[in-house]
């Protein structure tokens, strides 16, 4: 039994830095949200069909097939 108290003990204080550690760190990242003043930045890619815009995508994020070239899903 005494093995079991110890072994519930221990436990206990594990969660219990766990918790602790979770609110410390959820707290530390809503502040650094809170202090971020980082603009929200919107792209478009704009042209005719065909013009190479999935390509230039593809181009730009080194990936073959991210965006879908030729109306052809992979």
């Amino acid at each position: 039994m005494l093995v079991s108290k110890r072994l519930y003990l221990r436990l206990t204080r594990t969660l219990l830095i766990a918790v602790l550690m979770h609110l410390l760190y959820s707290e530390t990242v809503s502040t650094m949200e809170r202090e971020s003043s980082l603009p929200q930045t919107m792209i478009a890619v704009v042209g005719d069909t065909r013009s190479g815009k999935s390509s230039l995508l593809n181009a730009l994020l080194e990936h073959g097939h991210i965006f879908p070239t030729s109306g052809m899903l992979y």
